[in-house]
């Protein structure tokens, strides 16, 4: 039923369901950054790099062709920031970052199959890539009177994951 009680199950006694898995994600991170004042103070210029490291292991326990499944990767994230101060009300800055994100583990790397029909509706995908992103800003900042930022910015992303779950019948 809808409440998970009474489930159907095959002849050896696995339970059958669209989705039934188990998974195990792991993610560290680590960051060495620094700032140097020049100029009064008025130049700021910061530089960082991070270092992401994933690993996800999962087993699936849905009757079919995949068992188990597991992904690691390792994204390097350099990040920069320059920044400058007219005056004391006025501040221009750059700003060049760098960022990943790994895939959704639930959506991305198990296969799932439709209850109706009992054919696979998705097809788990060990190898999938994370998205990464690297973007670059050019703004302006006022804080006196009020407040107002004016920025430019682009951000170009590789591998950019879309990921939708919907519920059918």
């Amino acid at each position: 039923n809808d409440f998970g009680a009474y489930p159907l199950r095959s002849t050896d006694g696995k339970v059958i369901s669209g989705s039934n898995f188990t998974l195990q994600q792991q993610t560290h991170a680590f960051y060495i950054g620094d700032t140097q004042s020049l100029l009064n103070a008025r130049l700021r210029l910061s530089a960082g790099f991070k270092e992401l490291l994933n690993y996800i292991d999962g087993r699936n326990y849905s009757p079919g062709t995949q068992g188990k499944f597991s992904n690691s990767f390792s994204a390097p994230m350099p990040r920069v920031t320059i920044s400058y101060d007219i005056n004391k009300q006025m501040q221009i800055y750059v700003n060049g970052i760098t960022n990943v994100r790994a895939p959704m583990p639930s959506n991305t790397y198990t296969t799932l199959y439709n209850m109706s029909t009992g054919k696979i509706s998705q097809q788990g995908l060990p190898s999938a890539k994370p998205e990464y992103t690297i973007g670059e800003e050019l703004g302006f900042r006022y804080h006196g009177a009020f407040l107002a930022s004016v920025a430019l910015f682009n951000m170009n992303m590789t591998h950019h994951q879309i990921a939708t779950l919907a519920n059918v019948n």
